[in-house]
C-alpha cells in the first residue's frame, strides 16, 4: 500500500513544480494521497459499471500505467523530482511540526491497533467493502426497495478504499484499511497549511495546521474510518487550488480545483453544496478580471469526470441522485447549536472561540474594504453557507462540522497572526514560546485522551485479534 500511494509521486511532483518551493512538501503529501486513492477508487467504479470483475491485479495494473504516465511530465521539469527535507526552518515551525506529527502518530496508532468498531463503519462501509471483495463487483442498486433511503446509493469512495486494501492483503484486513483512510483524514493538516498559506501568509498556514491538530473533534474522528474528514481534505484542496487560480490565472489550477471538487462529492454527497459556492466564487473572479469563463468550464468538466460518474450510475440503477439518509427532522434550531464552536467546549475548546472571533473579524474587515481580499472572500463563501446549512438541516450531530473544519481553522490562524503583529516586537518571541508550551501541553492531553481503550492496552499490550474484537465489539446482552 505504501508503494501504491507513492506511485502517485510523479504526478504530485509535476504539480509541485508550478508552485512556490515553501509549499512543496505539504503539497506533495496531499497530492500523493488524493491522486492515489482517488484514482484507485474511480478505476474500481468504472470497471464495476462496465461489468469487469474487480480483481486486484486488474485494478493495480491500470492504476500503475496511469501513474507511470506522470513520469514523462515530471522528467521534463527535473528540478521537481528532488525531494526537499521535511524538517522546517526555525524553532517555532519545528515545534508546530512536532506537535502535528505527534497528534498524527497517535491517530495512526489508534487506526492500526484496533479493528473497526464505530457504528457507521460496522453498519455501512465495512459490510459494503466485504461484499465488493466477495462478489468482485459493485453492489447492484437496481430493484432495491426504498432505494431513496438506502445507504447502498451513498458515495462509495471509502468502502472501495477498504475493498482495495482487503484485496491487496488477500483477505479482510481491518487494521490496514482503517489506517489508509486515516491517512486521508490526517492529510487535512497539511491541506489546512496550504490554504492558510495561500489565503494570507506562510505563518497563517502553520497556525492553521496547528489549530486543526489541537481540535478535540479532530482527535475524536481522525482514526474512526468515517467519511467526514476525508471529504474535508478534498474540500480544502479544492478551495486551495481555486484560490491559486485567482492568483495565477492558469488553467491547471482550475483543473486541479475541479478534480478535487469531484472527489469531495465522491466521498460524501454533502459536498455538492461546494459546486454552487465555487461557481459564485468563479463569477466574482470573472467580474473582477481575475478569472476567465473557460476556467469555470474546466472546473465543472473536471468535477464531472471525477465526481459525477457515481451519481449517474445511481440514477440509472435506482432513480436516486442523493439518498435521504440525513434525519433533517431532528435538526436543532437553537442558539446553542448555531454557536456550536463555543457551546461545545469538549469538541472545539479554545480553537472554536478563535474560529468564531476570526470569522467575525474577517467578515467585518472584508465588509469595510469591499471584499477585495480573495483569500478572505473564499473562506467566508465556503464556511458561512456550510455552517448555516448544517445548522438548519443536520445540527443534530456536530460531527458534520468536520466537513469544513480545516477551512474554518484558517480564521483562527488569522486572528492569532493579527494579535502577534499587534504585539510589541520585543514581546513576540516570549509570546510565541508561551503559546507553544501551552499547545504542547494541550496536544499531550489530546494524545492521552484520544488513545482508545487505554486501560486494556496497559493491562495487555499484545492483544490478539480475537481479544481486540471482544473489547471493541462486545456481544450484545441477551434480552
Amino acid at each position: 500500500m505504501a508503494f501504491i500511494i507513492l506511485a502517485a509521486l510523479p504526478w504530485a511532483l509535476y504539480v509541485r513544480a508550478f508552485c512556490h518551493d515553501r509549499e512543496s512538501n505539504a503539497l506533495v503529501t496531499c497530492l500523493c494521497l488524493s491522486f492515489s486513492l482517488g484514482s484507485l477508487t474511480l478505476i474500481m467504479l468504472c470497471l464495476g459499471i462496465l461489468g469487469i470483475p474487480l480483481r486486484y491485479w486488474t485494478i493495480t495494473v491500470i492504476y500503475l500505467l496511469l501513474m507511470a504516465a506522470g513520469w514523462r511530465l515530471a522528467w521534463r521539469r527535473r528540478a521537481a523530482i528532488v525531494l526537499r527535507t521535511f524538517w522546517p526552518e526555525g524553532w517555532v515551525r519545528r515545534s508546530i511540526w512536532l506537535i502535528c506529527a505527534a497528534v498524527a502518530m497517535a491517530q495512526c496508532f489508534n487506526a492500526g491497533y484496533w479493528p473497526f468498531f464505530r457504528e457507521d463503519v460496522l453498519g455501512i462501509y465495512a459490510p459494503f467493502a466485504a461484499t465488493v471483495v466477495e462478489r468482485q463487483a459493485l453492489i447492484s442498486l437496481s430493484g432495491l426497495p426504498d432505494a431513496m433511503y438506502r445507504y447502498e446509493s451513498y458515495p462509495m469512495m471509502v468502502p472501495l478504499s477498504f475493498a482495495y486494501v482487503h484485496m491487496s492483503a488477500n483477505g479482510i484486513h481491518e487494521y490496514l484499511a482503517k489506517t489508509v483512510v486515516t491517512l486521508l483524514s490526517l492529510a487535512c493538516i497539511p491541506a489546512a497549511y496550504l490554504l492558510g498559506y495561500a489565503s494570507h501568509s506562510q505563518k497563517t498556514g502553520w497556525l492553521s495546521a496547528a489549530l486543526l491538530a489541537l481540535t478535540p473533534a479532530f482527535w475524536r474522528w481522525a482514526s474512526a474510518g468515517y467519511v467526514d474528514l476525508p471529504m474535508a481534505f478534498f474540500a480544502t484542496m479544492s478551495a486551495y487550488f481555486a484560490l491559486r487560480l485567482w492568483q495565477s490565472g492558469h488553467h491547471r489550477d482550475a483543473l486541479l480545483s475541479g478534480i478535487h471538487l469531484g472527489m469531495v462529492t465522491w466521498v460524501k454527497n454533502a459536498g455538492l453544496i461546494l459546486l454552487p459556492i465555487l461557481t459564485l466564487w468563479f463569477f466574482m473572479g470573472i467580474r473582477r478580471g481575475k478569472i476567465q469563463l473557460r476556467h469555470w468550464v474546466i472546473l465543472v468538466s473536471s468535477a464531472l469526470v471525477s465526481g459525477a460518474i457515481w451519481y449517474a450510475w445511481t440514477f440509472i440503477q435506482a432513480g436516486v441522485i442523493v439518498p435521504k439518509t440525513a434525519w433533517t427532522d431532528e435538526a436543532q434550531h437553537s442558539l446553542a447549536t448555531l454557536l456550536v464552536f463555543i457551546s461545545q467546549w469538549e469538541n472545539y475548546s479554545l480553537v472554536g472561540w478563535l474560529i468564531l472571533l476570526g470569522m467575525a473579524t474577517v467578515l467585518w474587515s472584508s465588509f469595510q474594504d469591499g471584499f477585495r481580499k480573495p483569500g478572505h472572500l473564499l473562506l467566508l463563501l465556503i464556511v458561512i453557507p456550510y455552517w448555516l446549512v448544517w445548522w438548519w438541516f443536520v445540527s443534530y450531530d456536530s460531527r458534520f462540522i468536520l466537513l469544513f473544519l480545516p477551512i474554518a481553522c484558517v480564521f483562527g490562524a488569522l486572528i492569532i497572526d493579527a494579535a502577534a503583529r499587534a504585539a510589541l516586537p520585543n514581546l513576540r518571541s516570549a509570546m510565541a514560546a508561551a503559546l507553544l508550551i501551552c499547545a504542547a501541553l494541550w496536544a499531550t492531553h489530546g494524545i492521552l485522551i484520544s488513545i482508545q481503550f487505554k486501560d486494556e492496552i496497559l493491562a495487555n499490550p499484545i492483544l490478539s485479534h480475537e481479544e481486540k474484537i471482544a473489547i471493541v465489539r462486545p456481544p450484545a446482552p441477551e434480552s
